[in-house]
């Protein structure tokens, strides 16, 4: 298995796109390591094993079946999916520049809705008292 997956959560299996009843029936009888902002974290390597149970049954429609393969090949590392890091040829300092711009520009975008938070509950407080916003 890639070490790339050591980790996997509920989430991370509906991203790939399985029903709520089919990762239920997944991590059903799985441990979990920790809890991770309220998230469950299992081993990859158990999610693997559990998927390769239910494939290994019957009873699954082929859509199922196609789509747990996906999650699988995934799992395993096997896409075809290729993670690039475009910071890679830049210097140390051009790194920690082009993210500290990032970093910034993610801090306005927060500054700018707690701005429109701050006002929308003033007008909603303010019309919750029948004063005129």
């Amino acid at each position: 298995m890639d070490n790339t997956f050591r980790a996997v959560t509920q989430l991370d299996l509906r991203a790939q796109g399985l029903s709520d009843y089919r990762i239920r029936l997944i991590v059903k009888n799985l441990n979990f390591s920790r809890r991770k902002t309220g998230l469950r974290i299992y081993d990859a390597s158990d999610v693997i094993t559990a998927i390769e149970g239910q494939l290994a049954s019957e009873k699954i429609s082929s859509d199922t079946r196609s789509s747990l393969l996906g999650v699988l090949v995934h799992l395993k590392g096997q896409s075809n999916v290729i993670r690039v890091d475009f910071l890679k040829n830049l210097s140390l300092e051009e790194r920690a520049k082009a993210l500290k711009t990032q970093i910034e520009a993610a801090d306005a975008d927060v500054i700018d809705v707690l701005g429109e938070y701050e006002e929308i509950k003033r007008k909603t407080q303010a019309t919750l008292a029948g004063v005129s916003p």
